[in-house]
This record gives C-alpha cells, structure tokens and sequence, in this order.
C-alpha cells in the first residue's frame, strides 16, 4: 500500500501545541508516552498445553484465548479514556513504535514478510518530509514540512504488523502499555489476502494519524 500525492501540496502551516521531534538521545531515552504508565497485560503464564505464549490481563476473563475487540475496549477503559477532554492523547515518538515492534516480532516473528520487506525496527513509512501534530478539531494528523510534487510517493506500510490469528491479537494488545493499545483498537483494520483470509493488520508508524476513526455528517 502506498500514499501517493495527486495534487501539489504546499507545506502546512505552524499548528498550535505542534510537539517538536525529538532528538535521537531523547528517543531513546524518554518514558513512553502512556496515559498512566500501566501495561495492559503484564501476567505470563507457562504455555502448558496450547502452543502459544499466555497472556491474561489482571482482574479481567481477557487472555490469549478469550476475548473480542468490544471486550478489550470495555476493559482497557478506552471509553474513558478517548472521552477525557482534559486528556490530549499523546503524540507517540519512536520510542512508543519500537516498542510496539518489538512485542509484534515477538509475537509473530518473520512470518507475512516477503523477501522485498525485512524487518526492522527504526524508521518510518514516510518518503517524504513531515511532522505530527495537532489540529483543532480532527485531533491529531500528519503534516507536510515541505512542498510535495504531484505523483511522489509520500508513504508505503513497511511498517503494517499484520495477525493472521486471534490469539496473535490478543497477546499483542496484553503486551502494550493501555494506552497504546486503545489507539491500535482505533487504528487496526481488516486486509482480505488472495487466498480468501482476513488479516487484522495495524501501522506502527506515524502512518497511523493518517486517518481519523471519526467522521462528520
């Protein structure tokens, strides 16, 4: 998938409240932007008979094996958690993105990458020069830091951590602080495979504020 300019666009203007990049120390050595510093799911359990790591979240039926996407967004309190108007949600940095690919290799490994997409870490989608920030009513977007030519590549989903099964799901939400893993509720889509399958498949890069959850009539 590839985000491809159609008309010229002209470098946007300041936005108020816009946070900085940070600098490569600062990005590795800065907190994860997290609502309250807890982790969705933090209790690992040996295997035992299923194939796959356990997870389970704290005081809650969510686990590996049980729970849907209705269930997490009760749980996690992602409700509240979107509803808070004195909470601005945070602008994530490549901190919060290593993290979440780190967990989705763990999880999933090297399956669904062809030879053309190598895992990695570090980086991001974007072909072309930008900044996230916010904007007064759709809330955070990306933005052009320079002029961009009709028909340049500005993105392509290197970056899309893509589940075949659920429990993959399940285990990848349980392993990420909860704020973070209410933005991948948000987030997440469903890519339909040539052979039939459906893959629940997010962005984790700044690819992500792309697109808004929300829509106006």
């Amino acid at each position: 998938i590839q985000l491809i300019a159609c008309v010229p666009l002209a470098s946007s203007a300041v936005v108020n409240d816009v946070v900085p990049p940070p600098s490569v120390d600062e990005q590795h050595d800065a907190a994860l932007p997290t609502t309250d510093g807890s982790q969705a799911g933090k209790t690992q359990q040996p295997a035992s008979n299923h194939s796959q790591p356990y997870f389970e979240l704290e005081d809650s039926e969510l686990n590996t094996h049980t729970g849907v996407k209705g269930d997490f967004w009760w749980e996690l309190e992602c409700e509240e958690l979107m509803e808070d108007t004195d909470e601005v949600r945070p602008i994530y940095h490549e901190a919060a993105w290593v993290l979440m690919r780190g967990a989705y290799y763990a999880i999933v490994g090297n399956k669904g990458y062809d030879e053309e997409r190598t895992p990695t870490l570090f980086g991001n989608g974007f072909h072309t020069p930008i900044y996230v920030g916010y904007h007064p009513e759709m809330g955070r977007g990306v933005f052009a830091a320079a002029p961009i030519p009709n028909n340049t590549v500005i993105w392509d989903d290197k970056f899309a951590a893509c589940f075949e099964h659920g429990w993959q799901v399940r285990n990848f939400l349980l392993s990420i602080p909860k704020g973070l893993a209410c933005d991948v509720l948000i987030w997440a889509y469903g890519v339909k495979m040539d052979d039939g399958t459906v893959k629940v498949c997010c962005d984790l890069d700044e690819g992500s504020f792309v697109n808004k959850a929300d829509y106006r009539e």
